[in-house]
């Protein structure tokens, strides 16, 4: 049994993963370029590389400008985004950079999985905010209806009802005025 699994072990790794083929027959075979895999993905080698970049940043842009002695002007890759003459260092998080003002829109597009932790607790306190402000709102009405309803003294003192029979006719009237609106 041992031998057979690490048989079917072996095999399986030499046909998946073939560990003893060279790199470039591998290269050969996937077919991509350059230009493909910077139109699939959103950095590259050149706007990763930080020499790189400072080099087409500060070189090859006054090279273009005119203002370096050497004007041989090669077709040399610059290390940009989809803007190919706005140099971009490619850095986690600022993935938006490298995008038209018209596509940033779609980075937030499928941002929430259903399925993780983080966008459950934030639909959990959305909802919680929610019901705060509707409590803070209804608390806020009825503090100015019972303020609206109290009556006052001739020194701008309010009257507070003392016995159950006032604050029941106050409440009454608090209720009439709610409905006349």
């Amino acid at each position: 049994a041992f031998f057979t699994s690490l048989l079917i072990w072996v095999g399986s790794y030499q046909l998946l993963l073939r560990p003893f083929q060279r790199q470039d027959e591998l290269m050969e075979e996937d077919g991509s370029n350059h230009a493909d895999v910077k139109a699939e993905l959103l950095y590259s080698w050149f706007n990763c590389n930080p020499a790189f970049v400072l080099k087409c940043e500060y070189y090859l842009n006054a090279k273009q400008a005119g203002s370096s002695p050497s004007t041989s002007s090669r077709a040399h890759p610059l290390a940009c985004g989809e803007d190919p003459n706005e140099v971009r260092f490619f850095q986690v998080g600022k993935e938006y950079l490298f995008l038209r003002p018209e596509k940033q829109k779609l980075v937030d597009r499928d941002l929430r999985s259903a399925s993780e932790v983080e966008t459950i607790l934030e639909r959990v306190l959305e909802f919680c905010g929610g019901f705060m402000t509707l409590c803070v709102h209804t608390a806020r009405r009825r503090v100015r209806a019972s303020v609206e309803t109290l009556q006052w003294d001739k020194d701008s003192q309010p009257l507070i009802p003392k016995t159950k029979s006032e604050m029941k006719l106050r409440d009454h009237d608090m209720q009439t005025r709610d409905l006349a609106r």
